[in-house]
């Protein structure tokens, strides 16, 4: 999933006790990996979207642009593919 950084928050995670959060680099750029499941909140023109989601994720910046990677690899994996 790609999201425009520039339009401000689009999107926004509901993580409990039993996720864990990690920095990390992809290619220089600063981002975030997720562990577990947890709720992701998608803010649209017409309202939130609720998604639940099972695997894990990686999130990045760069250039403008927040990427979103749903995956069940783990963290080196993902950070590589990415």
């Amino acid at each position: 999933m790609e999201l425009p950084s520039d339009r401000g928050p689009l999107a926004d995670k509901d993580l409990a006790g039993q996720n864990r959060v990690d920095p990390v680099q992809v290619d220089g750029a600063h981002g975030s990996w997720i562990e577990g499941p947890h709720e992701l909140v998608l803010t649209t023109d017409s309202g939130d979207l609720r998604l639940y989601v099972r695997g894990n994720v990686l999130l990045w910046d760069a250039d403008g642009v927040t990427y979103r990677l749903e995956t069940a690899l783990d963290r080196g994996r993902a950070v590589g593919l990415a």
